[in-house]
């Protein structure tokens, strides 16, 4: 949750933007079997995480391309975040 919280901070940090966060079951639907199961069993990851881009366009998740670049600057802003805390709270491992 910590690496999380840092994401979502940086992103209302730099622009504003509100990005929910905790256990996938909860916050977006359940699922099982996804990359971050796969990433905690079978990798051995010792984080994973989904992160679902804000929604846009006609069905939901095609947003129209004239937002597609201020979605990917906000989302960088909270992934660059994120690996910064994961790296402050784990390290690098090879």
């Amino acid at each position: 949750m910590a690496v999380a919280d840092a994401g979502a901070m940086a992103i209302v940090h730099a622009t504003n933007g509100i990005y929910s966060y905790g256990s996938t079951y909860y916050v977006l639907y359940p699922t099982s079997g996804d990359t971050a199961d796969y990433a905690l069993g079978v990798a051995n990851a010792t984080v994973a995480m989904t992160m679902e881009l804000p929604a846009g366009g006609f069905l939901g998740f095609d947003p129209w391309v004239s937002h597609i670049e201020g979605i990917v600057t906000e989302s960088w802003v909270g992934v660059r975040a994120m690996a910064v805390e994961v790296i402050r709270r784990y390290g690098i491992h090879s």
